[in-house]
């Protein structure tokens, strides 16, 4: 949640080139006429090659007296206004998504009243869990296994689910991180960069890396406590276990018996054979 807010919120000082980007140039001149025209000019500095005003400074010089700082959404891309709708929707398709699935996937779910599958699905986001636990209910042995595997399917589409999403949440640190290392690379071959400005983008890479990483390998291990605490770990789990081994062995692909003939062996077939004729 809070990595979708960090460029409109300007978290972990990722805004350093906006903050940078603000201040104006001066510019000589009077009674209407003055050195730079920052709309069209190009800017020539030492040895680099020309570059457009334009791209090196956003501030608005329409009145060349109170140059107006530009806003920070032309590196965010959102404002923190938009970026908490954008936030606010993917959350409720989130929480619908949840909802439609288990709907058609979990007899427990449907079961439940509506608001209990407005509040569960409102938690999946956050901590994926089953309608209801396999051990609750009557039945044999049988019974309570093939609820384990509903719960089973139930969890893990939801974790599927939550991941999709989640890779959403990367949507506005994406923008970020490609409009900051556009800007530093602008910098970088005319007038040169601040250290802030160096630091902010190593930040906001080492962030993103760091992010999408735990976002790809977070589900994985999810996944692996939930069937983990599903079975082995789970205080009823001896009721099923023998349901368990039965259906690991049905897997298992029986090992073919090939019988080869060797010579002697057919010799013996033949005189087999004939003693019986005689």
């Amino acid at each position: 949640m809070v990595v979708t807010f960090i460029p409109s919120l300007g978290l972990l000082d990722s805004l350093r080139h906006f903050q940078a980007d603000s201040i104006p140039f001066k510019n000589p001149g009077s009674g209407g006429k003055y050195k730079y025209n920052f709309a069209d000019d190009l800017l020539y500095f030492g040895n680099a090659p020309p570059v457009a005003w334009s791209d090196i400074s956003h501030v608005d010089y329409s009145d060349p007296l109170d140059p107006k700082p530009p806003h920070y959404s032309i590196y965010t891309g959102m404002s923190s206004k938009h970026t908490f709708a954008f936030f606010s929707v993917l959350w409720t398709l989130q929480i619908i998504s949840i909802w439609i699935k288990n709907y058609c996937m979990s007899p427990s779910f449907r079961n439940m009243s509506v608001l209990d599958q407005y509040v569960h699905s409102f938690l999946s986001v956050i901590i994926p869990i089953p309608s209801v636990d396999w051990s609750i209910g009557d039945g044999g042995i049988a019974d309570h296994y093939q609820r384990m595997k509903e719960v089973k399917a139930e969890v893990v589409s939801t974790i599927k689910l939550n991941a999709v999403f989640q890779s959403l949440h990367l949507l506005p640190l994406c923008y970020l991180a490609v409009t900051v290392t556009r800007r530093h690379l602008i910098l970088m071959e005319s007038i040169g960069t601040l250290m802030i400005e160096y630091q902010a983008l190593v930040t906001i890479w080492v962030t993103l890396a760091v992010v999408t990483v735990v976002f790809i390998i977070g589900p994985f291990v999810t996944t692996c406590l939930f069937n983990l605490s599903n079975t082995t770990a789970h205080p009823c789990y001896s009721i099923i276990e023998e349901e368990v081994e039965k259906e690991k062995n049905d897997k298992k692909i029986p090992t073919d018996v090939v019988e080869i003939e060797t010579p002697e062996a057919e010799n013996i077939d033949n005189e087999g054979k004939q003693s019986c004729c005689c």
